[in-house]
């Protein structure tokens, strides 16, 4: 068994990084989208606004996913 060097660690950090990123990144977009709803449901907006943002986050995470990715 060989030890991990620096850069390796520092891979592995970066990686385990990202991975933290993209779950908050996942988490952020789901209370969007369940606030959207709300808002919705509850008659503080209409469907034409509703389809505007919500058209806005599905932009939003499409670009956080292909920044995860490129990272």
């Amino acid at each position: 068994q060989r030890s991990e060097t620096g850069a390796e660690a520092a891979r592995r950090d970066e990686a385990d990084g990202a991975r933290g990123l993209d779950r908050v990144h996942h988490r952020l977009h789901e209370a969007q989208r369940r606030t959207l709803s709300e808002l919705r449901s509850t008659g503080v907006i209409g469907d034409d606004a509703f389809h505007r943002v919500e058209e806005e986050l599905d932009w939003a995470e499409l670009n956080a996913e292909g920044m995860a990715r490129d990272a």
